[in-house]
């Protein structure tokens, strides 16, 4: 299963585009598929390219479902040292409070 982040594009340059994704990583991204993307539009990005634009109340929806699948993981994962384990670091985000 893949993972699609929202993203928040920051600028286009030709058939490119910076977007920031949920954290603030930065990434420059092909907008091939949709060329008619610009500054502030929320995209989805599959494997470095914009596969849709999406409105930012979608975004939002998208990342506080990460979150609490994150959170879900988190509590199943503890363990009695209350250490983590597991797959818990690939789903972490500052924003969230994971780290």
């Amino acid at each position: 299963m893949c993972l699609v982040p929202p993203a928040r594009v920051i600028a286009v340059n030709g058939q490119e585009a910076a977007v920031e994704l949920h954290g603030g990583m930065q990434a420059t991204v092909s907008i091939a598929l949709q060329p008619d993307v610009a500054a502030g539009h929320y995209v989805l990005v599959d494997r470095g390219l914009v596969i849709r634009v999406i409105d930012a109340a979608e975004a939002e929806a998208i990342i506080a479902m990460y979150d609490e699948i994150g959170d879900l993981l988190d509590a199943a994962d503890e363990r009695p040292d209350g250490r983590l384990s597991g797959h818990q670091a690939s789903l972490r985000s500052p924003r969230s409070g994971r780290s």
